[in-house]
């Protein structure tokens, strides 16, 4: 069982109980997190579930267990013959997050049945409409 979230702009598959280094979030370490932006969800049975643009029956919580930096990166930039030469360093800010819970609140595949049914009888009723004219 795996879903898509979304986080700040980009997405990210998380499965449960996985450990997960997103942008920073203004939370503490043990503070729960609850992610609302389910893109994608998929159960065990292979069922794939996509929100238009987002679940509303899924949410995803987490743990946070860490806050940091993630390692220096050099930015250096040269222009040759001009005797231009910058060097630059960037540290990016994380948050890590074990996913402890993908929860399902009701059950998806039922009411994709269920709105299946009611488009082709709606289909049905407008047929013998038009061909009773």
């Amino acid at each position: 069982m795996y879903a898509v979230i979304d986080l700040t702009g980009k997405q990210q598959k998380v499965e449960q109980d996985e450990v997960i280094r997103i942008d920073k979030l203004d939370k503490n370490i043990g503070d729960e997190v609850a992610f609302d932006k389910v893109i994608l969800f998929k159960n065990e049975n292979g069922d794939v579930n996509i929100g238009t643009p987002y679940l509303e029956d899924v949410k995803v919580t987490g743990k946070v267990l860490d806050q940091d930096r993630e390692k220096k990166i050099i930015v250096f930039k040269k222009k040759r013959r001009k005797g231009y030469k910058k060097k630059q360093g960037h540290r990016q800010d994380y948050t890590a997050v074990q996913i402890t819970n993908i929860e399902l609140k009701s059950n998806i595949s039922a009411k994709k049945a269920e709105s299946a049914k009611t488009t082709t009888t709606r289909k049905k009723v407008v047929a013998e409409k038009t061909n009773d004219k």
